[in-house]
């Protein structure tokens, strides 16, 4: 059994929880795999305390959100409400908006001061913000990432990244490298693997299916203090329950988070 701290990103399976009483069969079909923890991220909007009623009942834990945008901006402290009520305790944002990533680094800029604040006032009330990259982030303006700004510009007990590590290898980065980087400052990382098929075509795949070095990629994650592992499959082959089993059972067989 792995251990509690891995858990299934609800974004793999967003067209089951669509609906409340969705959300409440997603949550019972994503324990009976063996996961105890989730991330909640692609579902309708809910009530917070129905949420905390739905985990409470399945025996998960909700150990991060990917939380809009919007919501950052214009209602904090009923977002910070919400997640107290459902005891969870990382806010995370799934990206930067595109009309910040699309204006390079002044919207990088203008985004780092936007969210500065925004991650110590959750701080200051007992929570943690998450950066959730893709691979925008590492495109270059004047021999320097997005990505590196984030990192550097950014209160380092305050500003904590969900690096995913799909996206980080699609980016040209190498994820073990990334995470020695960003030691104590992942909130969490997500397990999604990266697959070759043909001449160009690039895959999604569930863990051990692609080409990522996974004892190394998870050493590097448990001695950087990698307090969650969510598996992430955004596009799957067939129905993404059976991939989201797949990965668990894969991870369970290595014994690497057992």
């Amino acid at each position: 059994m792995l251990n509690s701290n891995v858990g299934a990103q609800l974004y793999t399976v967003r067209e089951f929880t669509q609906t409340p009483a969705d959300v409440r069969k997603t949550f019972e079909r994503v324990a009976q795999i063996g996961y105890r923890s989730v991330q909640v991220s692609g579902t309708c909007p809910m009530d917070a305390h129905e949420l905390a009623s739905i985990a409470k009942d399945t025996g998960l834990t909700i150990a991060l959100t990917h939380t809009p945008y919007d919501r950052f901006v214009k209602e904090l402290d009923k977002v910070m409400e919400e997640h107290a009520i459902f005891d969870c305790k990382i806010i995370g944002i799934g990206a930067m908006p595109a009309q910040f990533h699309e204006s390079g680094e002044e919207g990088a800029e203008a985004f780092i001061r936007q969210f500065n604040p925004i991650a110590q006032e959750l701080k200051k009330n007992g929570f943690i913000f998450g950066y959730h990259n893709h691979a925008f982030e590492f495109r270059k303006y004047n021999g320097r990432y997005i990505f590196d700004r984030l990192v550097e510009e950014t209160d380092p007990e305050a500003f904590q990244f969900i690096l995913d590590t799909y996206w980080l290898q699609y980016g040209g980065m190498n994820p073990e490298k990334i995470i020695h980087r960003l030691k104590g400052r992942i909130a969490t990382l997500h397990l999604k693997d990266f697959k070759i098929e043909n001449f160009s075509d690039i895959k999604m795949a569930e863990i051990f299916n692609g080409n990522l070095e996974w004892p190394s990629i998870i050493a590097a994650a448990k001695e950087a203090g990698t307090p969650w592992y969510m598996v992430e499959q955004d596009i799957c082959p067939g129905d993404p329950f059976e991939s989201l089993t797949i990965s668990y059972n894969n991870l369970d067989k290595s014994g690497l988070l057992g």
